[in-house]
């Protein structure tokens, strides 16, 4: 269960890190 919650929390760090990125420009 918290590993699980780890990964998501991850996978999410990615694409929030990816969409402020784009934004950025």
């Amino acid at each position: 269960m918290e590993l699980y919650l780890l990964i998501g929390i991850f996978m999410v760090n990615r694409i929030l890190k990816r969409v402020t990125h784009n934004y950025g420009k």
